[in-house]
């Protein structure tokens, strides 16, 4: 049985990536396609995104969160944020740049989309020249390099 806050990987797919994230969705399409053809896939379950939110706003994290990064900027300390939720959720990376985290890990097939919300924000915000921190792969570098290279 699931609900809004778990679902099974019988129930999940690819099309649910916003929801469980790209590994929970890879491992639902491989339980259901690949235990038909008679590999055994151990069943599972994920926990959703609106789990994730409903503790946040639940526990009031949202407020404590800002209080802390507050008190990073004054004390001009750096913070970074690695984690799957940047990258799936490009409202997550702009709230995150909004807080003034300097410093977010993202899976190599965000980057470049993620980076372009993060210029456009930034520029927004009125501090363009102080681009955001990505923490890449050594093998993605290349790619974020000739990305950037036809830019300019």
């Amino acid at each position: 049985m699931s609900s809004k806050y778990v679902k099974w990987f019988k129930e999940i797919g690819i099309e649910d990536v916003p929801e469980v994230g790209g590994k929970n969705a890879s491992l639902g399409e491989m339980y259901q396609n690949l235990t038909a053809e008679g590999v055994r896939v151990p069943d599972g379950f994920a926990v959703t995104a609106s789990a994730y939110k409903y503790i946040l706003d639940y526990n009031d994290a949202w407020r404590k969160l800002h209080e802390q990064l507050d008190d990073l900027q004054r004390n001009k300390r750096h913070s970074g944020i690695c984690g799957q939720a940047p990258s799936d959720y490009p409202e997550v990376a702009e709230f995150l740049v909004k807080l003034g985290i300097d410093s977010i890990s993202l899976n190599p097939d965000s980057v470049l989309k993620t980076l372009q919300d993060v210029v456009r924000l930034e520029k927004e915000l009125g501090g363009g020249d102080k681009l955001l921190n990505f923490v890449l792969k050594p093998m993605y570098v290349r790619k974020l390099q000739e990305w950037i290279s036809e830019k300019v």
